[in-house]
């Protein structure tokens, strides 16, 4: 299906692995999600790289993951945090009807996406406050600290176009709906502590710091005590653990697309013993 937008005629077609690379490697920010090596590393999934197409050009990709379940002869199709578009740009709701098109003839039951778009924003201060009132049982229970009218009338236009928001609550079927980010770029340590809501977070950084704790980049061989602190975590605070082999296929094809992700863990050293190991980057985010 060929959709025509404001003298825009777009088209939806399966790319290949390196066009979907050369798309994504020319844009500012994307998840890793939407990258071909997440779909490489679900083996219980089928993956495809889809592209928009205008005048020959990618303006447009997306990684569709499609899954049968038990007793279905027809799947389920999921783009996690994508697909990777100008979510901002005019009618841009309107662009996802080429790709429905496209995804009918996989024969889906259903099409699940997760635009990278932030709706509304609270401060931990506005938090802070709802738990001490009582008033507030969930986070959009909350007044927000900030919203966006362009994500707002996106949201709108989705919802106009029969896409129907996940009700599912904070965590989301499949991705969490919320996400606590703590920026750290430009701001000093007490301007960081400032943010805390607990005075112990504080005690307890300052006293890793008089206490010699260091960090260093990590190393493939470093997974096995990634994974056994993961595995202790989990079971502390009972949530399922991944195992062992997913982590280090997931290095694997990661590094792999991309060489330059390495190293992807940061060891945290107190007296030569590992107490953590997590992924370096402007962003931190947990797998």
């Amino acid at each position: 299906m060929t959709t025509t937008l404001e003298g825009t005629s777009l088209d939806v077609q399966t790319l290949s692995t390196q066009e979907h690379l050369t798309f994504l490697r020319c844009r500012r920010a994307s998840s890793f999600m939407q990258w071909p090596s997440w779909g490489e590393l679900k083996v219980d999934w089928r993956a495809e790289s889809i592209g928009w197409i205008d005048g020959g050009e990618v303006v447009g990709a997306g990684l569709v993951l499609y899954r049968r379940p038990p007793g279905f002869e027809r799947y389920f199709a999921y783009l996690p945090e994508g697909p990777v578009l100008d979510w901002y740009a005019s009618e841009a709701a309107s662009w996802l009807d080429p790709m429905v098109e496209h995804l009918r003839s996989k024969n889906p039951f259903a099409v699940r996406m997760g635009p990278p778009v932030v709706v509304r924003r609270w401060t931990a201060e506005a938090i802070r406050k709802a738990i001490a009132v009582g008033d507030a049982k969930r986070v959009c229970d909350v007044p927000a600290s900030a919203e966006d009218p362009q994500a707002l009338d996106l949201a709108a236009s989705l919802r106009a176009a029969g896409w129907r928001p996940d009700q599912s609550g904070g965590f989301g079927r499949i991705q969490p709906r919320y996400r606590v980010q703590v920026p750290l770029a430009g701001r000093t340590l007490d301007e960081v502590f400032a943010g805390c809501g607990k005075t112990w977070w504080q005690r307890n950084i300052r006293k890793a710091d008089r206490a010699g704790v260091e960090v260093s980049p990590g190393s493939h061989e470093d997974l096995g005590v990634f994974h056994r602190l993961c595995v202790e975590t989990a079971g502390r605070k009972q949530f399922a653990q991944r195992s062992l082999e997913y982590f280090q296929r997931m290095a694997a094809v990661m590094t792999a697309e991309d060489p330059s992700r390495g190293p992807y863990l940061n060891k945290v050293l107190y007296m030569a013993d590992p107490r953590a190991l997590v992924p370096p980057g402007s962003r931190i985010t947990v797998l």
